[in-house]
Formats: C-alpha cells, structure tokens, sequence
C-alpha cells in the first residue's frame, strides 16, 4: 500500500509540474544487475530526459526480478524497484554519437516475503553512450554504479542484518526523442 501511494504521488506531482520541466525523451531498457550482496538480477525499466545541449535531466523507473542472498538455514529474497533522480553532463561527439556522465539520488522500493524490509535512499553514477539511428530514433548504452543497503529482519534469525546492494549495473535500450 504504501509503494502505490508513493507512486500515485510521484506521478500526481510529475502532472502538475510537466508544463515547466520539457522532456525531450522516452527510454525503454533492460537492466542487468550485479549486486555485491546476493545473486545478479535483471529487469526492465523506463526513463525521461530532457535538458540542453550540456546538461541533462533525468527519472527513471526500473523494476528488477528479485535479489536472493544465500544465508545459513534460509534464503533472502528482495524486491527491488529504484525511482531514480539525476543530472549530468552531455556532449555530442559526432553528428550520430552523444556521451553522457552524471549521477543522482535513487529511492528504493524494497519488499520481500522472507524478511522485513524498509524502503531506502541511495545514489547512483552513470556513463554511456547513445547512437542515433535516425532523428527520432536513438540506441543506448550505460554503466551504472549504485549504492545502497537495506535493513533486513526476519523472525529464523532476531537480529537485523545489512544486505549491500551496491554493484554495477548495465542498461542497453531505445530512445524516442521528440
């Protein structure tokens, strides 16, 4: 209940603030994840950006198949859904070719039936490249280093554990750009 009201909210606010913040992009991706806690995990996501010729804007969305961390008698299974926040840095290398680096915060939605999980705030860096195919039409590619841990409680093991989520990540998509 409490990740829908989030998300109501998110999207509530992202409708009264449109006509002041232009996007100048959609992105579809599929999202691979490298955790340094528990087995790797993929996902899809969508983003919007919208800046200038050097400075960019972004949020995204990504939501990942769950996270599992082998502990002794039992297993862990996280859900993970970053909304992430961010800005950076791009340049146009050729008249096809656009460089980007930059960095932001991430709100985690984090759920699990094995555990009791609270939500968390971490941050992300990302570089990457988009290839544009036509005017319109866009191929991307980006590494992305998060940073995050969340507070795991389950009633086998009383205490509360940390399971680390930082790691790599890799996020290969297509862009419409309007």
């Amino acid at each position: 209940m409490k990740k829908q009201t989030f998300i109501t909210c998110v999207f509530g606010l992202s409708l009264l603030i449109t006509p002041k913040v232009v996007a100048d992009g959609l992105s579809v991706f599929g999202s691979y994840w490298n955790p340094s806690s528990g087995e790797d995990t993929t996902g899809i996501g969508l983003a919007v950006k919208g800046g200038s010729d050097v400075f960019y804007y972004e949020l995204r969305g990504t939501f990942l198949e769950d996270v599992k961390e082998d502990v002794p008698l039992y297993q862990n299974e996280v859900q993970l859904v970053p909304l992430d926040f961010g800005i950076g840095l791009q340049a146009d290398i050729t008249q096809n070719l656009l460089v980007y680096g930059g960095g932001g915060f991430s709100y985690y939605f984090l759920d699990s039936d094995t555990a009791d999980v609270d939500d968390e705030v971490g941050y992300y860096l990302q570089a990457g490249t988009e290839l544009r195919l036509n005017e319109r039409l866009a191929l991307f590619g980006e590494a992305v280093w998060r940073d995050v841990e969340a507070n795991l409680e389950n009633d086998i093991n009383l205490e509360d554990r940390n399971f680390d989520l930082k790691g790599m990540s890799v996020n290969l998509g297509l862009v419409y750009n309007w």
